[in-house]
């Protein structure tokens, strides 16, 4: 099957979003001095599922890599908090915590980032109560079947891919 489009920005909201990616990337780089500091915290992305696709993104920080939606964890936060509060920033789902359902985690040596990783799932039944909406942080995102994944996933994406196939 083929994946299904999503709304992308236009010529100009791409290259805006391109560019704010670089500038934050920049900006966080000079603020730490370090930047893998920026990455030391723990993050949270979800596999969203909705009639046999998969929702990847293209985010303006690393445009070269499909991901899964999410990010970082602040610091007293629940991790499913987090996650719905990524989802809403990034692609604007409103999905509660209590509707994000644990499947793994992944140390540091695991994913070769500077960050742990803990991944969950969440099925949309409903299409029209889930419309997916780009935000200036994301530059590109689609439905795709597992079967036609794209090759320039991120190696977290990668394995929590594999691990939701495996239980599947």
């Amino acid at each position: 099957m083929k994946p299904i489009p999503i709304k992308q920005h236009s010529r100009l909201g791409y290259t805006s979003a391109y560019v704010a990616g670089k500038l934050f990337r920049g900006t966080v780089t000079v603020a730490y001095g370090i930047k893998a500091l920026r990455h030391t915290k723990p993050r949270t992305r979800a596999i969203i599922v909705h009639d046999g696709y998969v929702l990847l993104i293209r985010g303006s920080v690393r445009p070269e890599y499909w991901s899964l939606p999410g990010g970082g964890v602040h610091p007293k936060e629940q991790e499913t908090a987090a996650l719905s509060r990524e989802l809403h920033e990034e692609v604007r789902l409103h999905i509660p915590p209590n509707a994000l359902y644990p499947l793994a985690r992944y140390s540091r040596a695991q994913t070769g980032a500077k960050y742990d990783l803990s991944i969950y799932y969440h099925e949309i039944l409903s299409p029209e109560s889930h419309h997916v909406r780009l935000t200036p942080e994301i530059l590109e995102a689609q439905w795709y079947t597992l079967d036609a994944i794209p090759k320039n996933v991120s190696k977290s994406t990668q394995l929590a891919l594999a691990d939701y196939q495996s239980r599947q």
